[in-house]
């Protein structure tokens, strides 16, 4: 009679996990990497490969979240903090131009509100002076540019491929403003990715706050894409919104470019997928019902 000692049987314990988990991988594998050979040494490397990505992945998205509690406030910091920008710098990113005067027709008018670098353009719902108040929405669309060239286009409803999402505040009993900040349409400045912009974005609340219809305790500031960046980082420099309302936001810009940038080309190589990946309108309708079921 043969009696198992301990060390044979966790041996074997050990052993039989291990062909389990070799298994629950080559699932994976084999679902995602159906252009490989399918040979055990293949396989080795896969599973390797992966759990040293996810390792990775996941250090970095945990050091990713790290951040200091400072003792002053951000409008203070703007304060003690000079910007490096270089002149002559080349961009990528091209202003809008002057922007377009809204027809007599349209709800909207284009204004200017005063920042320490001079007058910036604005369009803004303005309402008759009859004393009565309205609240303010300030809206921050997204990309960069401005808020349109001479084309405007405000009135028209956005497209659904860059939904901006302001459609929703044209309304007779709302103030809705635009902004343009520094280096944006025929503005004087140079871009700053989001800091002296902030400083320009406080003038225009004091502004929309001061106008006689305007109820300046019921102003909120709604953005999307670089817009909701610009929210989130006012909602810290100013107490002057009611609330804060940030769509499409990148609450750490390093991480949503440079970072995931290089995990999509890991990605994208291991799968062997290809990088010019094209969809349509239909084909994200079809997975947004897929996803409500």
């Amino acid at each position: 009679m043969t009696i198992l000692n301990y060390s044979t049987f966790f041996t074997m314990i050990v052993s039989f996990a291990i062909w389990i988990f070799a298994v629950i991988e080559w699932v994976n594998y084999y679902k995602l990497q159906l252009s490989y050979s399918l040979n055990p040494v293949v396989l080795l490397k896969y599973i390797i490969q992966r759990k040293l990505r996810k390792s990775r992945i996941a250090n970095e998205i945990d050091n990713s979240f790290d951040f200091e509690i400072y003792g002053e406030t951000l409008e203070e910091a703007h304060k003690n903090f000079k910007t490096k920008i270089v002149d002559g710098q080349k961009t990528e990113f091209v202003p809008d131009g002057k922007p377009g005067i809204p027809p007599k027709n349209s709800k909207f008018s284009l204004v200017n509100y005063p920042s320490k670098l001079g007058e910036m353009p604005m369009y803004i719902t303005a309402k008759e002076n009859n004393g009565k108040k309205y609240p303010a929405i300030i809206y921050l669309n997204g990309g960069f540019g401005g808020i349109g060239d001479s084309k405007f286009d405000w009135d028209e409803e956005s497209p659904k491929n860059n939904y901006q999402g302001a459609d929703a505040f044209k309304r007779d009993d709302f103030v809705l403003a635009i902004p343009s900040v520094r280096g944006e349409n025929a503005n004087s400045g140079k871009y700053e990715m989001f800091y002296g912009e902030i400083e320009d974005l406080e003038e225009a609340r004091k502004y929309v706050a001061s106008l006689p219809y305007v109820d300046s305790n019921r102003i909120y500031l709604v953005g999307h894409s670089t817009g909701g960046i610009k929210a989130l980082l006012l909602s810290e420099y100013s107490k002057g919104f009611r609330a804060v309302f940030a769509m499409g936001a990148l609450p750490d810009f390093f991480w949503a470019t440079e970072k995931t940038t290089m995990i999509a080309q890991k990605i994208l190589a291991d799968t062997g997928a290809k990088t010019n990946i094209q969809f349509t309108a239909e084909d994200l309708e079809k997975i947004s019902k897929n996803i409500v079921k």
